[in-house]
């Protein structure tokens, strides 16, 4: 699993992000990515408070050894992108193992990008921007819900700790699941309800 941001801690009992000092053009671009993908938008919201505490230039460096071996291990790994096929060993940044960190408001990895439509060429960096990471947070975010059948904590588990670590037949707490992915689904379930009005 990725580290958060560490800036601004988990609110456990967080006012909605309207008086709590976001940017707000960070909300509107979450809520129109949120639209555009079929997702409440206090779930993107909640998401990106847990993971950046919407700070747009957080990266967490923590996640890049691990997420570098990945990469190194399937340089064969084809991205198929306006119909073009590209392998993972082509890209720009294959070999750089501080490339493959977590960037941006919702703390999205490269790899994570590239999966879900950041252009091939596209350095890391391209994740800092708010708009695209916030586009790729929701397209992550509705893909894991659709497999979650909708439920906001086995959601925030996949997108916390990927989908195929998260088993959702099993219960979602320790020592079944990491802690800290229970503990994270937790926050963003009081973060939703924070946003929704319902905390």
């Amino acid at each position: 699993s990725h580290e958060s941001f560490r800036t601004v801690p988990a609110r456990r009992t967080a006012a909605s992000v309207f008086s709590s000092g976001v940017p707000a053009a960070f909300v509107a671009l979450a809520d129109a990515a949120a639209a555009r993908h079929g997702i409440e938008p206090a779930l993107l919201r909640a998401v990106i408070a847990r993971e950046s505490g919407w700070t747009s230039s957080a990266y967490s460096r923590r996640a890049s050894a691990q997420q570098w071996r990945r990469v190194q291990s399937k340089p064969g790994h084809v991205f198929r992108q306006g119909g073009a096929s590209r392998s993972l060993k082509d890209h720009g940044s294959f070999a750089d193992p501080t490339a493959w960190g977590a960037y941006g408001l919702g703390q999205v990895m490269l790899l994570t990008g590239l999966t879900f439509g950041l252009p091939f060429d596209s350095p890391p960096s391209a994740l800092l921007d708010p708009a695209t990471n916030l586009d790729i947070s929701a397209r992550v975010l509705r893909r894991y819900s659709d497999r979650a059948g909708g439920d906001i904590r086995w959601t925030a588990a996949m997108y916390h700790a990927g989908a195929g670590n998260v088993r959702i037949n099993d219960p979602l707490r320790w020592p079944t699941h990491p802690f800290d992915t229970v503990a994270y689904s937790a926050d963003v379930l009081d973060l939703y309800l924070a946003e929704r009005g319902d905390g």
